[in-house]
């Protein structure tokens, strides 16, 4: 019997002040998940490397 991936849901929220990095690991989290706010992300997965 094989059993599937559970996918885990993440809220990622970030206070960063450098305007480059900011906008560097915005573009990241909005290329994995959907923005709630400003600084706020949910991005699911079912990767287990994603929880480390």
């Amino acid at each position: 019997m094989t059993t599937l991936p559970v996918p885990h849901t993440y809220l990622i929220t970030y206070d960063i002040p450098d305007d480059d990095r900011r906008s560097d690991i915005s573009d990241l989290l909005a290329a994995h998940g959907a923005r709630v706010q400003y600084s706020v992300f949910e991005v699911s997965s079912t990767d287990r490397s994603a929880r480390t």
